[in-house]
């Protein structure tokens, strides 16, 4: 499929579904987009997406690795985000940052990108954990090397793939300024749109996606997840802006794997 033709159907979706448990395809097939978990799903299932008309795009972590995956026993300590010699952690998941200097993890991300897009046969990629370069905490060489792998990476993949979309999950603060030009949309996930102290950051983030939407007509998605939901209760606002500037806005159930949420 031409990449004109699926950038031309993500740029008119009315609608996208984010979902990372299994099955559900006849309720993802009411969506325009569907961003899923490959491992969850098999190729059967991608075609009936296909046959109702929904783009495919599949889920992949560019920086983080579970101790559950096969592909973290064969990763050695320099593989890894190191800070004093410590593996970077983060807790909330138990997953490790693995670094984009690495050979070995970077075929492994090439190696999946080519099982999704090829055999998987998905119309693009989700890219997750981008993001994570911009904690605070991290030295500034290493959020500066890793930006520069980031970087690369997707440039390699708009070659190799020159026909698939790419959409960047976060990284807004500064790693969108540097790939804005390589990806084909880029998601807002959790926006703290109810909160006064980020006030000034939300208006200059939305700012800064309108322009990427008007200079590299990128689309624009809002997600938004159920648990941070009832703290911040941004939905209403989040909808006004989806309005407003024609972004997507998705509303997930807890934890993304809690169902869909078929309110469009």
């Amino acid at each position: 499929m031409p990449k004109s033709f699926r950038k031309d159907r993500m740029k008119l979706a009315k609608s996208y579904a984010l979902y990372y448990g299994h099955g559900r395809g006849n309720e993802l097939a009411l969506f325009d987009i569907a961003i899923i978990d490959s491992k969850g799903h098999t190729t059967e299932d991608i075609n009936k997406l296909k046959v109702k008309n929904t783009l495919v795009i599949t889920y992949l972590s560019i920086f983080e690795v579970s101790p559950n995956e096969a592909i973290f026993k064969e990763l050695s300590e320099e593989d890894f985000w190191l800070i004093d010699g410590e593996r970077v952690q983060n807790e909330a998941y138990g997953t490790y940052l693995v670094s984009l200097k690495s050979k070995k993890w970077l075929n492994y991300l090439l190696i999946e990108v080519k099982r999704q897009l090829v055999v998987f046969e998905s119309d693009g990629i989700f890219l997750d954990t981008i993001g994570d370069i911009e904690n605070d905490g991290l030295p500034y060489n290493l959020r500066q090397q890793q930006l520069k792998g980031v970087v690369n990476f997707l440039y390699a993949l708009k070659i190799l793939y020159p026909n698939h979309l790419f959409i960047q999950n976060n990284g807004l603060e500064e790693v969108c300024l540097h790939t804005a030009m390589y990806i084909d949309g880029i998601c807002w996930e959790n926006p703290p749109l109810n909160l006064n102290e980020s006030y000034e950051w939300v208006e200059v983030i939305t700012n800064r996606l309108l322009k990427f939407k008007l200079d590299f007509d990128i689309q624009i998605l809002l997600l938004l997840e159920e648990s941070i939901e009832k703290e911040r209760n941004s939905y209403e606002k989040a909808k006004k802006l989806a309005r407003k500037q024609e972004f997507l806005l998705y509303n997930a159930p807890g934890k993304y794997v809690d169902g869909i949420n078929l309110a469009k």
